[in-house]
């Protein structure tokens, strides 16, 4: 989780009954409780071997593009 906008952002796993990894985007006012989205980030890409779920293990919040948080 990282500071976003005076508030807290995360990217978040979880496992289903089915034991695929998935990742949501958590928001927060107070860095403790989370609303999380009801989808898991879709993973865009040409590859369709990059965009399967079994590879949404990795919950790390980087910049891209010089963004700063």
């Amino acid at each position: 989780m990282v500071p976003f906008e005076g508030k807290f952002i995360g990217v978040f796993r979880t496992e289903g009954m089915d034991r695929v990894p998935h990742l949501h985007v958590g928001r927060s006012s107070d860095g403790f409780k989370f609303t999380f989205e009801p989808s898991p980030i879709e993973f865009k890409c040409d590859d369709p071997e990059v965009r399967k779920q079994e590879y949404a293990y990795d919950p790390r919040v980087t910049p891209v593009d010089g963004d700063s948080m």
